[in-house]
């Protein structure tokens, strides 16, 4: 038996044709106009085979923008490591051990950038109690600072202490070593609350104790070369806070001190 039929639909450009037949299947397609047909023999190998030939695509549009590409989600970021100092200390049973300490750097009033200045402190957390220097010695430190100067005017106290939070009830000890030309100084020392000067471990200026801004002052004799130093400072309640140390050298005027003078 042989059957055929076509049908042809018509919508605005679009045609289509379709051919049924004992030998396979026509399937024409037109837009605006013939294209390429695509023929499929039915019978696969058997029946001849089959072929397609795909409609080529369109050109790209002119000025078209170029594909928008996805966000990229932001690059990780990490934290620099914190910087551990290993610091001597005396141990319980006799000799000595080590504590870390972080290293605070651009932070606080008492500490800077360089840890190479004249001056290293360490910080400690002290009792509200305390009403002079305390002894440290079996202290542990809580943030280790450097400083190149000390000339820290009257401010508020809740600017707090370098490398910490806390802004009442600390005490740093700073040490370090100068030279001098050799003569008479006079060394002065203001603070709230108290401080005490050493240099060559012998105590120059005494401004220890609980109290508002105070100044004192004192004169020593030193040779010429290098001298150790040694600033002791708490910072008991409230409202302010201060430490400045400056140096009068015989016949000069006073001026910050330096770790040369």
């Amino acid at each position: 038996m042989r059957l055929g039929r076509s049908v042809r639909v018509s919508v605005l450009s679009l045609t289509a044709v379709f051919a049924l037949g004992a030998s396979g299947c026509t399937i024409e397609a037109r837009v605006g106009g013939p294209v390429e047909p695509v023929n499929w023999h039915a019978g696969g190998p058997a029946g001849g085979g089959g072929s397609v030939h795909p409609v080529p695509a369109p050109a790209p549009m002119p000025n078209a923008p170029p594909p928008q590409q996805p966000p990229q989600p932001p690059a990780p970021t990490t934290n620099p490591p914190r910087r551990i100092a290993r610091i001597p200390r005396p141990a319980p049973g006799g000799g000595t051990t080590t504590v870390a300490v972080p290293v605070a750097r651009n932070t606080g009033l008492f500490g800077g950038p360089n840890d190479h200045a004249a001056l290293k402190g360490l910080v400690y957390f002290v009792p509200e109690s305390t009403m002079t220097f305390p002894d440290v010695s079996n202290m542990k430190p809580s943030a280790l600072v450097y400083i190149d100067t000390l000339n820290i005017e009257w401010r508020d106290y809740t600017e707090g202490v370098g490398g910490t939070n806390r802004n009442e009830f600390y005490a740093i000890q700073y040490d370090g070593t100068f030279t001098a030309k050799g003569g008479k100084y006079t060394f002065f020392l203001e603070s709230s609350d108290g401080s005490k000067l050493y240099i060559d471990d012998k105590l120059v200026v005494d401004n220890d104790g609980r109290h508002t801004p105070k100044r004192v002052g004192a004169e020593t004799t030193l040779t010429p070369g290098q001298h150790t130093i040694r600033v002791d400072f708490f910072k008991a309640y409230r409202w302010v806070v201060a430490l400045k140390l400056t140096v009068a050298p015989e016949g000069q005027p006073e001026r910050v001190w330096t770790n040369s003078i």
